[in-house]
C-alpha cells in the first residue's frame, strides 16, 4: 500500500476515532443530564412527600392536644376507668364510714360516693367565712385592716392566737381570717360570724349554691360534699381572681393545721380546711398535683383507732390513684383516637 493510502486511511481512523469520543461524550452527557433530572423529581416528590408527613404529623399532634383538653365525655367512658371507679367504691364502703367527692378542675371528671349523707360541718365552715370576707375586699366592700371589737360572748374554746387577746380588744378582719383558717381558732370564727351576721353567712351559702349551710342551730351547721366542693370552687376562684389578695387567702389555707392532703414526698401541695368535733373529722381542698383537682373527704372516723390523719391520707391517695389513672386513661384514649383512626 502507498504512503498516500496509507496517510488517507490513518486520517480516516482519527476521524472516526474524534466521533466515536464526541459520541461516548454526549452520551455521557445525556446519561449525567437524565440521572440529574431524575434526582431532581425524586428530591422534589421526596421534599413533597417529607412536607405532606410533617403537616400530617402537625394535625396529628394538634388534634391529639385538643383530645387531652376537651371535657370530660363519652369517649372516657372506658372499662379500664369504671374499674378504676369500681374500685375505689369499694375501698371506702369496706374501709370507712365517709362520703367523698373528686372534681378534676381541667376536664370537670367528676367521682361521688354517698354524696346525699350531712355531718356535722365543725371547723369546715371556716372556709365559707374566709372567702366571704376575701370577696367583699377584693370588690372593695371592706378593707381587711378594719378591725372588729373581741366581746365576752366571742370567747371559745380551741383559740390558740385569740388566748393572746383580751376581751375588748380590736382584731383586724385580716387578722381574724388567717386564725380561724391556719389554726382553726374557734373565738375568730365567732367575731367574723358576729360580724357578718349569722343570716347573711347563710344566705350567701345559699346563694352560692349550697344546700345546708349553717343549718343546725349553732354557727357550724352541717355539710354535705356537694356544699363543700362548691365552697372550694369559690375559694379557688377568688385565689385567681387577685394575684395580692389571692396569694395571701391561699397561703391560709396552705399552710393551715393538720393539712392531710398534701403529698410532700411528691411536692404536691394542698389549700385545705379540716374540721373536728366528736366522731366527726373532715378535709376539703384544692389538690395542686400537674392537673389540680378539688376533693372533700366528710367523715365519722373521728375516732378511728388508726388516727384520722391515716383516715383522710389513705382515702386522698386512692382518690388521687383515680386522678392519675383517669389522666393515663385519657391519654390512651386520646392516642388511640388520633393516630390509630385509619387503622
Amino acid at each position: 500500500m502507498s504512503k498516500k493510502k496509507k496517510r488517507k486511511k490513518k486520517r480516516k481512523l482519527k476521524k472516526k476515532f474524534k466521533y466515536f469520543i464526541f459520541f461516548i461524550i454526549c452520551l455521557c452527557f445525556s446519561l449525567t443530564f437524565v440521572a440529574f433530572t431524575t434526582s431532581f423529581e425524586q428530591g422534589k416528590l421526596d421534599k413533597i412527600k417529607q412536607q405532606e408527613t410533617e403537616k400530617k404529623k402537625k394535625i396529628q399532634e394538634n388534634e391529639y392536644n385538643i383530645c387531652l383538653n376537651e371535657k370530660y365525655n363519652d369517649k372516657d367512658n372506658t372499662k379500664a376507668l369504671k374499674n378504676k371507679e369500681v374500685e375505689l367504691t369499694n375501698y371506702l364502703k369496706n374501709n370507712y364510714s365517709t362520703s367523698v367527692k373528686y372534681y378534676d378542675v381541667k376536664t370537670g371528671y367528676t367521682y361521688e360516693y354517698n354524696p346525699s349523707k350531712n355531718y356535722y360541718a365543725a371547723s369546715t365552715i371556716k372556709m365559707l367565712d374566709a372567702i366571704y370576707i376575701y370577696e367583699k375586699a377584693m370588690n372593695n366592700e371592706l378593707n381587711l385592716d378594719d378591725t372588729v371589737t373581741y366581746k365576752a360572748s366571742n370567747k371559745q374554746y380551741a383559740s390558740t392566737e385569740m388566748k393572746n387577746y383580751k376581751v375588748g380588744d380590736k382584731v383586724s378582719l385580716r387578722n381574724l381570717v388567717k386564725y380561724a383558717i391556719t389554726v382553726s381558732d374557734n373565738t375568730a370564727h365567732s367575731i367574723l360570724v358576729d360580724y357578718i351576721g349569722f343570716q347573711t353567712l347563710k344566705n350567701y351559702g345559699k346563694s352560692l349554691g349550697a344546700t345546708s349551710t349553717l343549718v343546725g342551730g349553732d354557727s357550724f351547721g352541717t355539710m354535705n360534699v356537694h356544699d363543700a366542693i362548691i365552697y372550694i370552687t369559690k375559694l379557688d376562684e377568688l385565689i385567681n381572681k387577685d394575684n395580692t389578695l389571692g396569694s395571701e387567702l391561699q397561703s391560709y389555707f396552705i399552710n393551715s393545721d393538720q393539712n392531710y392532703l398534701n403529698f410532700p414526698e411528691e411536692n404536691i401541695q394542698a389549700a385545705q380546711k379540716y374540721g373536728q368535733y366528736e366522731i366527726y373529722y373532715h378535709e376539703n381542698g384544692i389538690v395542686y398535683t400537674p392537673n389540680k383537682y378539688y376533693v372533700s373527704i366528710l367523715t365519722s372516723e373521728g375516732q378511728n383507732k388508726y388516727g384520722f390523719e391515716k383516715v383522710i391520707r389513705n382515702i386522698n391517695t386512692k382518690v388521687y390513684e383515680l386522678h392519675q389513672a383517669f389522666y393515663q386513661n385519657r391519654q390512651d384514649t386520646c392516642y388511640n383516637y388520633v393516630y390509630n383512626q385509619e387503622q
